[in-house]
């Protein structure tokens, strides 16, 4: 899976880039898509709270536990969304 590709063909979008040093000394590339971010039109989905959760849990007898701390990386991007996340270096886009 490639993580950063060059862009090539003419795009609309280009977000800006920070590189920030990690605690461990790592650098960490991060995008500020703020313009985009203003014309994304999206549904609203609520975050669930804590007493909504357990109401519906009440009575259950097999819970699981997942952990999602890096399940972005298994969601690939199509053509038309990695193309809203170009962004622009001294190398190119």
């Amino acid at each position: 899976m490639k993580i950063i590709e060059k862009v090539t063909k003419p795009n609309d979008w280009f977000n800006s880039v920070a590189i920030v040093e990690k605690a461990n000394g790592n650098l960490r590339i991060c995008l500020d898509p703020v313009d985009l971010k203003k014309n994304l039109k999206r549904p609203h989905y609520p975050i669930p709270t804590f007493e909504s959760i357990t109401q519906r849990c009440a009575g259950a007898k097999i819970f699981s536990k997942l952990n999602a701390t890096s399940g972005f990386w298994s969601m690939m991007l199509d053509d038309e969304s990695s193309d809203l996340t170009t962004f622009n270096t001294i190398y190119g886009r």
